[in-house]
């Protein structure tokens, strides 16, 4: 997985807290992962916000496929992995979020059941961040939002 991204330190401290990821490997090779936790919070590193998993979901984050894997069904078959987790651990939901401007993974969310939940405006001034949040049904384009996207 670091040889994909040079994550080491923080890949150790998510499975220290129990979180659990899934990774494709083709030819040997881990070609792709994406992180889940269970736990009732989860602590969005890149924006510093504290993330409430409603009880009888997970919440998936993380995900990464190399550039040459990507559009090959891989992410399809993490989520499928995830739906027999899920099954076998009695949960009904997936909850993730898609940062502003990440058209593709908000499209293929969008195609496979999830539904937007709200709309988080995230800003950092001097190191501080700073969010507000506004449920919605709709997909209304703002500037810096991080969209919540729920599937059950």
């Amino acid at each position: 997985m670091t040889r994909l991204q040079n994550k080491c330190a923080l890949f150790v401290e998510r499975f220290t807290r129990g979180d659990h990821c899934i990774v494709a490997i083709i030819a040997g090779c881990i070609v792709g992962y994406e992180w889940f936790s269970e736990a009732e919070t989860h602590l969005e590193t890149a924006w510093g916000m504290t993330i409430a998993i409603p009880r009888g979901f997970v919440y998936a984050y993380d995900a990464y496929i190399d550039a040459a894997h990507r559009n090959t069904g891989l992410w399809l078959r993490f989520k499928a992995s995830l739906g027999e987790w899920m099954a076998a651990h009695d949960k009904q939901g997936v909850l993730t979020f898609v940062d502003y401007g990440n058209w593709p993974s908000l499209r293929t969310h969008l195609r496979f059941g999830f539904k937007p939940a709200d709309e988080v405006l995230a800003v950092t001034v001097l190191g501080r961040s700073f969010f507000k949040r506004r449920a919605t049904g709709s997909l209304l384009p703002e500037s810096a939002t991080v969209r919540r996207l729920a599937s059950q």
